[in-house]
């Protein structure tokens, strides 16, 4: 990912093995790169952890999490929306801001037996727009990764933007994705499907990468 985001021109700031406090923390701290951010047609956002479901929330385990001892060190994703929207980031009002979720949003595997099968110089901005948020699973899903070959959700997003990001707007590339990985072959219990969440996009964002 952190390869894919260079190439396509931009500047990559990676934080490992943080709790959910620190993810909280390094969004906000994110959210203030004023100068940055003005000079920046669009952001992306990449989180990657273990996750799940808590009261209906998408919630990011932080690096202490565990079920049993440390249940509240999470990240809900919601925050996301929450620290670079146009209030608590102005310098992004106006400009796509690209969420990528792979965690799990859930235990439920994705493969099931089916019987019976059916065939801008407004002063006025709105609180929250132009996001697209992007997620490695339905709700209340697991996510899958290979050990050697890391995410699924993460290296089809490679495959198809070095592929057709020169030439197709992000939502067609994202399409592209949920289509490969809808066919991906196999009777497998993790038959990933990714979803776009809390989508507010108002125009189409190209990349128009050299790769």
């Amino acid at each position: 990912m952190e390869w894919l985001l260079r190439a396509l021109g931009y500047s990559v700031v990676k934080r490992r093995n943080l709790s959910g406090e620190a993810i909280d923390r390094e969004v906000r701290n994110f959210s203030k790169l004023l100068p940055e951010h003005r000079d920046s047609d669009s952001t992306f956002v990449v989180i990657m952890s273990h996750g799940s479901r808590i009261n209906n929330r998408d919630a990011i385990s932080g690096v202490h999490y565990h079920k049993k001892k440390n249940p509240k060190d999470v990240y809900f994703v919601d925050e996301t929306f929450s620290h670079l929207n146009s209030v608590n980031c102005p310098a992004l009002i106006h400009k796509p801001k690209v969420i990528l979720i792979q965690a799990c949003r859930g235990g439920h595997r994705g493969g099931v037996e089916v019987h019976d099968q059916v065939p801008d110089s407004d002063s006025w901005v709105h609180r929250e727009k132009d996001f697209v948020c992007f997620m490695s699973s339905l709700p209340d899903t697991a996510s899958y990764r290979n050990t050697k070959t890391g995410s699924h959700f993460i290296n089809y997003i490679v495959e198809v933007f070095c592929e057709l990001a020169h030439k197709h707007h992000i939502m067609e590339l994202f399409t592209k994705v949920t289509s490969d990985m809808a066919s991906r072959p196999g009777r497998t219990d993790d038959k990933l499907l990714p979803c776009l969440e809390r989508t507010s996009l108002t125009k189409k964002l190209y990349l128009f990468p050299g790769l």
